[in-house]
């Protein structure tokens, strides 16, 4: 009766360990079927006994021809002795092609035991331009409006273009003219590029772009700041570059590891804005202004000096 005892225990207990130590693992995506440069949602779905513990790999090294975006908060859902955890990541592709997003290897283990590993199913996706029949020809999406002119519609806006005309000459002789011969000839200032920056970036603040939702404009002008910057102090046309290119030539000419390192998070977060879709939070939008007065001010020439009571946009 013992040995019958001894042997159910030991059943109920190697079954019991076994199954605690069971991992399920579920890879998806929102959809199959995407446009090039679109958000693909891609999910991996682990359920596993609490006493496991769970190791993912680097998402990123494992993708092919796709581009690694974004890793998403992880969701934790518990249930009496199961844990369920959702791992989200944002991905994208700029080709036109059929991939399959390959397994992912999970490792786990069980308190104090070997570790073993998992794999995910494969997920296949299309990625695709939008069509385009080559036979057709290129039309307008409307045909553009003819507006009807009659002569005395012609006529009335002669007389208020001489109208206008004359007042102008007016005002001119009354008020400027006098002004111009007396005018002393003032020296023009011309500002370094790094005062030039600092204005700029002042000014494209006091526009409120994204606070208005103009989250593009935002960025492209904020990156044309900085890019035109890098033109005139390292002096190469960063204007018609890619921002790997740019990165390429900084990781020579500048030797502050910290503000490279700003500069490649600038113009990354800046590419998503402007080829991803993505849509920034607005502390995203505020560190990129900050970002962006950190790269100007701790790149700016020792030479440079500032006069006293001379306005400066430094925040």
């Amino acid at each position: 009766m013992v040995k019958k005892f001894l042997i159910l225990l030991l059943f109920v207990t190697g079954s019991t360990l076994l199954q605690a130590q069971t991992v399920k693992v579920e890879a998806s995506t929102d959809t199959t079927d995407y446009l090039v440069g679109d958000y693909i949602n891609y999910q991996l779905k682990i359920s596993h006994d609490k006493s496991v513990d769970i190791k993912i790999p680097p998402l990123e090294k494992n993708l092919g021809s796709l581009v690694f975006l974004k890793e998403l908060p992880v969701e934790k859902l518990e249930s009496d002795n199961e844990v369920t955890e959702v791992h989200r990541y944002i991905l994208s592709g700029y080709d036109s092609v059929s991939i399959n997003i390959p397994q992912i290897e999970i490792e786990y283990s069980a308190k104090g035991g070997e570790t073993k590993t998992v794999k995910s199913n494969p997920v296949k996706i299309t990625i695709h331009t939008l069509a385009v029949d080559p036979k057709k020809e290129i039309k307008d999406i409307k045909p553009p409006l003819k507006i009807e002119f009659s002569w005395l519609l012609y006529l009335l806006i002669v007389v208020l273009i001489l109208l206008a005309f004359l007042i102008a000459y007016y005002i001119y002789k009354k008020y400027f003219k006098k002004e111009q011969q007396q005018q002393i000839t003032e020296e023009e200032v011309i500002l370094t590029p790094y005062k030039l920056a600092l204005k700029q970036l002042h000014e494209l603040e006091e526009k409120k772009l994204w606070q208005q939702g103009k989250v593009k404009e935002y960025h492209t002008e904020l990156t044309g700041i900085v890019r035109r910057y890098f033109e005139e102090r390292y002096h190469f046309p960063a204007m018609e570059m890619t921002s790997s290119e740019i990165m390429k030539v900084i990781n020579r000419v500048m030797d502050s590891p910290p503000v490279i390192k700003i500069t490649e998070e600038f113009f990354r977060n800046a590419d998503l804005v402007k080829f991803a879709k993505f849509i920034p939070m607005p502390s995203i939008n505020e560190e990129m202004m900050k970002q962006a007065y950190t790269i100007i001010e701790r790149t700016r020439p020792a030479a440079e000096e500032r006069k006293i009571g001379e306005v400066e946009y430094v925040r």
